[in-house]
């Protein structure tokens, strides 16, 4: 099920969805970002060997391998005030945050839609509309109207390394109504079995 339908964070007019997040083998399963991130960071690292040479001052670098592409960023979500609104006007409840939460969280547990029901994670699709990281591919997650042609999106399989909740502002009742989730991922290059 699709979060807040449609699923997206706190707006103030227009609805500038810069992103989506969504199950892979559960497509329903979907969240978009609005005005969010404002920063994301990639990285990629490679393995190396060094072997000594003797009476040598040098090593020998041998290449082992090379390690997946790791993408961080974080979503803001805030329902306090007036103005939080969903992107076709309709007001967000007041427990939006903490669904937006525990649906994020659910990508780092077990899931029944996966290639090994039970198992593992939740594979993803992250696609942050002409963004291309390295093994991105030509967006398969259909047409979006808030984040352009489908043809000319990419997304990347990914698995939630991380998620880092930051819960900043609480109703009386300590439901939380403004919260910075940072979330780190990791591409998936090959499919578990």
């Amino acid at each position: 099920m699709a979060l807040g339908q449609p699923p997206v964070t706190w707006a103030h007019g227009g609805n500038g969805v810069r992103g989506q997040l969504n199950n892979l083998f559960a497509p329903e399963q979907l969240l978009r970002f609005q005005y969010n991130p404002t920063t994301i960071k990639d990285s990629k690292q490679t393995k190396w060997a060094e072997a000594d040479i003797p009476g040598g001052d040098e090593t020998l670098d041998s290449f082992g391998s090379g390690k997946s592409v790791k993408i961080d960023f974080s979503l803001f979500f805030n329902v306090y005030g007036e103005g939080a609104r969903n992107t076709t006007g309709v007001p967000l409840t007041k427990d939006y945050v903490e669904q937006a939460i525990n649906f994020l969280y659910q990508f780092a547990e077990t899931d029944q839609n996966t290639v090994n029901p039970g198992k593992s994670p939740s594979i993803l699709l992250l696609t942050l509309g002409r963004m291309r990281f390295p093994g991105s591919l030509p967006s398969q997650v259909g047409q979006n109207p808030d984040l352009g042609s489908a043809k000319s999106n990419f997304s990347l399989p990914v698995r939630l390394a991380s998620i880092s909740v930051d819960r900043q502002l609480f109703a009386k009742d300590y439901t939380t109504i403004r919260a910075s989730i940072a979330l780190s991922f990791v591409r998936v290059v090959a499919f578990p079995r």
